[in-house]
């Protein structure tokens, strides 16, 4: 994964997936509709390093990091269910 490979640098990982068409083609949504998408690509950069995020909508991208955030850390009652 490169955003990995990129975290021996030791620098922060900046990343800006907001609303771009490899979300687009993931989803069908037009661009007004992708801040779910959005937001989950940028949970998935946060998993693989990533640090700092450009979007549209930061108080979407916010709950998604919070949950990805506690999740990693183990946040008890987190667990999703099966």
């Amino acid at each position: 994964d490169q955003l990995i490979a990129l975290t021996v640098l030791g620098r922060p990982i900046l990343v800006g997936p907001s609303r771009k068409r490899f979300l687009g083609a993931a989803t069908g949504r037009d661009v007004d509709q992708r801040d779910v998408a959005t937001a989950a690509a940028c949970a998935l950069a946060y998993e693989r390093g990533a640090r700092l995020f450009r979007v549209h909508e930061p108080g979407t991208v916010r709950d998604a990091l919070s949950l990805a955030h506690a999740m990693a850390a183990g946040s008890p009652g987190l667990s999703p269910a099966v």
